[in-house]
């Protein structure tokens, strides 16, 4: 696990730096060296807020995303996950309105989110997380997460259902499975 781990942490951190003039792994300025912002995310949330202030909501995702790949278990992944709902729902959308279907916005990053949204379903129903992800987003995401959902045990103890409007997800509701 620890190996797994290290190898997502070298795999993001070259993805962040190879398409990123944002993050200047240094300590001049103040700024974190890469090292110390992978080992807490509170720096990492700290960059996410960072990058989306200057408008960039690709990479303020992309340090979201990695306070939930190398920090899962910690309350900085959990109190992360509405504003990283958020800017993914911003992405997608962007992505299948611009008919860009092969994107990795619409493609293998829903799946990602999905783990994500699982982790909130082992106890009881995530109405919230369901809703920060759902809500007044395009149906077809609804359908990749029915697929992807189908055989999790965090998700099969309910049936899930969305409601939409001309396309668009109006609600998200889930009732127990043989009620």
């Amino acid at each position: 696990m620890k190996l797994r781990r290290s190898l997502l942490a070298v795999s993001a951190l070259a993805m962040l730096m190879s398409g990123c003039a944002y993050y200047r792994p240094t300590s001049m300025g103040g700024e974190p060296r890469m090292a110390e912002a992978v080992a807490d995310p509170k720096v990492l949330r700290k960059q996410a807020d960072e990058a989306r202030d200057a408008g960039n909501p690709d990479l303020a995702y992309r340090y979201l995303a990695l306070i939930q790949t190398l920090h899962p278990d910690t309350p900085e992944s959990a109190a992360a996950f509405p504003e990283a709902a958020r800017l993914f729902k911003y992405l997608y959308n962007r992505e299948a309105t611009l008919g860009n279907y092969d994107s990795i916005w619409t493609t293998s990053e829903p799946y990602f989110v999905f783990r994500w949204l699982e982790q909130f379903a082992k106890q009881d129903f995530p109405q919230e997380q369901m809703d920060l992800l759902f809500l007044r987003s395009r149906y077809g995401l609804f359908r990749t997460f029915q697929t992807y959902s189908a055989g999790r045990a965090a998700f099969l103890r309910w049936e899930i259902r969305a409601e939409k409007d001309n396309g668009i997800i109006e609600s998200v509701t889930a009732r127990p499975r043989n009620a």
